[in-house]
């Protein structure tokens, strides 16, 4: 696991340093995934290197990246119980840290009102995985803008991480009311019991 993160890591810094056209933009970029990396370990370990519950993830990468402060206040998470695997927890969290950058940079989070909402929903999967559809949707602040031209590294590496590390896919919308993400993906996990502590807040 280790290894795979490593890799994945130097994969991305070769991605950022051909797409940032400066040096502080490229450290800033790097240290938000190395930071992610650092809080799903935290959390693989804590559960014993076992599957991590994806509210919880949620939540802490949520404290972590949202700015100032907000992330308990300002993000609403609704979902049924699943746990994910650590193999897949990673990619995960390098997407959902980039998700909470861009919020950050260029959406909601620049305004005091802003809001981010993740829901999310399960299927069953002939292979006997789990599928699942995750909704990020950002309210309270202006329309969405789609990136110019040759800035929109970020949004190239979810399609990436969706696609090869997930199996599935990855969806953009920049409406009136906010920018909306949908991730699709096929993960080794299994839905926990009903009662058995869901993610909704």
């Amino acid at each position: 696991r280790v290894k795979n993160n490593l890799a994945a890591q130097y994969a991305l810094v070769d991605r950022y340093a051909q797409a940032s056209g400066d040096v502080p933009t490229l450290a800033q970029a790097l240290k938000g995934k190395l930071l992610a990396m650092k809080v799903v370990h935290e959390i693989i370990a804590g559960a014993g290197w076992q599957a991590v519950e994806l509210a919880q993830l949620l939540r802490d990468l949520a404290c972590q990246f949202a700015p100032g402060g907000r992330g308990r206040d300002s993000l609403g998470i609704d979902g049924p119980a699943v746990r994910i695997e650590p193999r897949q927890a990673g990619p995960l969290a390098m997407v959902l840290q980039e998700l909470f950058a861009n919020c950050a940079k260029h959406g909601v989070y620049r305004r005091p009102q802003g809001q981010v909402r993740i829901t999310w929903a399960l299927r069953p999967a002939p292979d006997g995985r789990t599928g699942i559809v995750l909704q990020w949707a950002e309210s309270g602040g202006a329309a969405a803008a789609e990136a110019p031209r040759g800035q929109g590294q970020g949004l190239s590496l979810i399609e990436g991480i969706a696609r090869f590390e997930l199996g599935g896919a990855a969806r953009f919308y920049f409406e009136p009311g906010g920018f909306r993400c949908e991730l699709q993906g096929m993960l080794d996990a299994c839905a926990e019991p009903e009662g058995a502590g869901g993610g909704k807040r």
